[in-house]
């Protein structure tokens, strides 16, 4: 489980402080900092689990615009796992003229000791052996993103755990109707949902078919969704059946926005068992209350499970007044500088729900 995150000089995060509960909604007006806060620990993912260069998962452009002396970026994550506590920093320096980036430090420690370190291009990887394997390495790369630990070792649980991270901010526009392949991961605009639903059916059948029921509840006549041979693709269908009875298909691309939103939304949700962590910016934008409240309460249901750790930025009410009674974590800036974190409580004896509180443009606690 996520516990803590901390972020230097990231957009509007500076010496922001985070500390992440099981499940919370985040708060707060357009441009406060919370998507910022997705966009970090996608950038992490994307170093870590895809061996992406810091550069480009961290660009120079994110650098604080008020901080023009400051070429520095720092990210720090901790992690409840097994074993202990892992602790994960990684330091960058921007270079702007070469727009280029140097890891200046990236370790990972559990329960306080040191797992690996490196810094200024020299990588210290702690193993069966009394001292550190010690050797040089390219500082433009982190060496956590192409390192694959054996099973054994400490850090392979603290490398998968990256990797399971559902990190997405729903764009039904963008999702492809055809697969030429099966995908355990969502990318984070749902684009390829055809080829990671192709993965779900083939690997968790029975998470396919709880999304399969779920949506039958919530979008009027749908029956199940299906891929169809297209050469050497496949093409997404949903299957419908109409008051009359008749069953017809139609291609995924073809579904209005909201449906394909709440078909993306219900598999996601069915098929992150065993995921690390949940964190969805604004899934809500194109759904009806129809669809959101039952997502919602679902949602809930599986942190209670255990299944999994959820995050949720949005300005829904539905979503608020689910989620804010756990907890709801209000973001602010004041003049336009960084941003703040306050938590926020709800207290029912005022007669407002939180969205309520918060469309009255009460920030303050109830």
């Amino acid at each position: 489980m996520l516990t803590r995150l901390y972020v230097d000089n990231y957009r509007c995060l500076v010496n922001f402080e985070m500390h992440v509960p099981k499940v919370a909604v985040l708060l707060g007006a357009n441009g406060s900092g919370k998507s910022s806060v997705w966009e970090v620990l996608v950038g992490i993912q994307q170093v870590i689990a895809r061996g992406h260069a810091p550069a480009a998962a961290f660009p120079i452009d994110t650098l604080t615009a008020w901080q023009a002396g400051r070429d520095r970026q720092r990210f720090e994550v901790d992690v409840e796992g097994p074993q202990g506590l892992y602790a994960y920093q990684l330091a960058l320096t921007h270079e702007r003229e070469r727009r280029r980036a140097r890891v200046v430090q990236e370790s990972v420690s559990l329960a306080g000791k040191l797992l690996y370190r490196s810094a200024d291009g020299i990588v210290s990887l702690a193993g069966d052996r009394p001292e550190p394997t010690t050797f040089s390495f390219d500082s433009e790369r982190a060496f956590l993103g192409i390192l694959d630990p054996p099973k054994s070792h400490p850090l392979r649980w603290f490398v998968d755990w990256v990797r399971g991270m559902r990190l997405v901010q729903p764009d039904p526009v963008s999702v492809e109707t055809f697969s030429d392949r099966e995908a355990d991961t969502l990318e984070t605009n749902g684009e390829n949902f055809a080829s990671y639903y192709r993965g779900v059916q083939l690997n968790e059948p029975e998470s396919a078919a709880r999304a399969m029921a779920e949506l039958r509840g919530v979008l009027p006549g749908f029956e199940t969704l299906r891929l169809e041979v297209a050469g050497d693709a496949r093409a997404l269908k949903a299957r419908f059946r109409s008051d009359g009875g008749a069953e017809y298909e139609v291609a995924f691309g073809q579904l209005s926005h909201g449906e394909r939103a709440a078909v993306v939304l219900y598999v996601l949700l069915h098929a992150s068992r065993g995921s690390s962590l949940l964190f969805l910016d604004e899934p809500d934008n194109y759904l009806a209350l129809p669809e959101i409240q039952p997502w919602v309460a679902q949602l809930l249901h599986r942190v209670e499970e255990g299944g999994v750790q959820a995050l949720v930025i949005s300005h829904h009410p539905t979503v608020i007044d689910y989620l804010a009674p756990v907890e709801a974590m209000h973001f602010h800036r004041e003049d336009g500088g960084p941003t703040r974190l306050t938590k926020m409580e709800t207290d029912l004896a005022t007669g407002l729900t939180t969205s309520e509180w918060w469309a009255q443009g009460l920030t303050d606690a109830p």
